[in-house]
């Protein structure tokens, strides 16, 4: 048995040892040819330049992106007409800017039609009330008309 015993200490001296770096070294090798090698190649593709792309047919290219541009800009929906039922619309002729947007804002948002005649009020006040209304109807998306020189109407967001 002698023999097999130095058999097993061969073993686990040098056997062992080479087994254990080899698979290291390996390891290392895979994990360097990885990392060096590009994405493209990792997933069968290739990569291709944007001069090759364009190769021929770059007046296509630019129409693309001119309409893609275009499509971009536009809204998804036309905004929908809204309807104005006058039995909810709430006329207000204002002379006082604080009091006149306390009552729009009020109005507004418990969603009546507010009309706002601002033949009353003077240009500064006038002006700030407009002011005041598109800043209201932008925010809350409803709809801002000027019926007259004098007299706005807002409509609240119909859903």
């Amino acid at each position: 048995m002698p023999t097999a015993s130095l058999i097993l200490e061969y073993v686990k001296v040098l056997i062992w040892p080479a087994a254990i770096g080899l698979a290291l070294y390996l390891a290392a090798t895979l994990v360097a040819h990885r990392l060096t090698r590009p994405e493209s190649a990792a997933i069968g593709t290739r990569a291709v330049s944007w001069d090759e792309l364009n190769k021929g047919r770059a007046g296509k290219v630019t129409a693309s992106i001119a309409d893609a541009e275009e499509l971009a800009s536009l809204e998804a929906a036309p905004p929908a007409n809204p309807v104005v039922h006058l039995q909810q619309a709430i006329r207000l002729v204002p002379s006082d800017y604080r009091d006149a947007a306390r009552q729009i804002s009020d109005h507004f948002r418990a969603g009546h039609v507010v009309i706002v005649d601002l033949a009353a009020a003077d240009e500064a006040t006038a002006c700030r009330l407009v002011d005041f209304c598109s800043g209201t109807t932008l925010v809350s998306r409803g709809v801002f008309y000027q019926v007259s020189s004098t007299v706005v109407l807002l409509t609240p967001r119909i859903d």
